[in-house]
């Protein structure tokens, strides 16, 4: 028990030390710019995403905890779904589900919810776009979005950009587009909540590996 107990003190020592010099190198987004977020987005802290659920670690959001307040439920409107290779076919749209959202529990399935350690640098900003395979409807709703909250200073410009694609591949121009909008290359939902080892390489955040549980999370919808 003593040697589990030290391991986690290890862990946790080095994932503040990482986070400093992260921080000196000046990849981490900048708390006071978080703090005045455009209305479109939603910020929920100490989050992990598994298989594209948001599990919330928050008193706030546990049941048995007494600062619970309510079930977190997310709504999103009038965000249009289409499928890669047919976004200009007619009929094949329909309007986008609201996210899984739940609170954690004594019956996580992999270690890494069942002892989450959140990341204090990594920020994914995860975007719900409408005809997200359209290449002028992303262009003129969603970068040109990302492009003006970002002159105007309300978005951080080294956040990790997250594509909910229901599970489909990024077109090219996703990252091509999106580029000029943070120094790391753009990522899935379902890719990044996917339950593969920590250790692997990535290149969607500042950790330089596969991250699930951050200090903050935010959500953007983008009609």
């Amino acid at each position: 028990m003593a040697h589990t107990a030290d391991r986690w003190l290890l862990s946790a020592a080095a994932l503040w030390l990482h986070w400093l010099l992260l921080t000196h190198a000046g990849l981490c987004p900048d708390t006071s710019v978080l703090s005045r977020l455009p209305t479109q987005c939603q910020k929920f802290s100490k989050v992990c995403l598994d298989q594209n659920v948001y599990v919330l670690y928050q008193n706030q959001a546990n049941p048995r905890h007494e600062l619970f307040r309510s079930i977190t439920k997310l709504q999103l409107r009038n965000i249009t779904v289409d499928y890669y290779g047919f976004g200009d076919v007619w009929g094949t749209h329909f309007e986008h589900p609201p996210p899984l959202v739940r609170p954690a529990t004594g019956g996580e399935e992999t270690r890494e919810l069942a002892h989450p350690q959140f990341s204090r640098c990594s920020t994914p900003m995860v975007i719900y776009s409408s005809h997200l395979y359209m290449y002028s409807r992303f262009f003129a709703h969603t970068v040109t979005a990302i492009n003006m909250m970002q002159q105007a200073g309300v978005l951080d410009n080294r956040l990790s950009l997250v594509l909910d694609t229901f599970g489909m591949k990024l077109q090219p121009f996703h990252s091509f587009l999106l580029a000029p909008f943070t120094p790391f290359d753009i990522t899935t939902l379902s890719h990044m909540s996917s339950r593969q080892l920590r250790e692997q390489p990535e290149s969607y955040s500042p950790d330089g590996q596969h991250t699930r549980c951050f200090w903050c999370v935010v959500l953007w919808t983008l009609q």
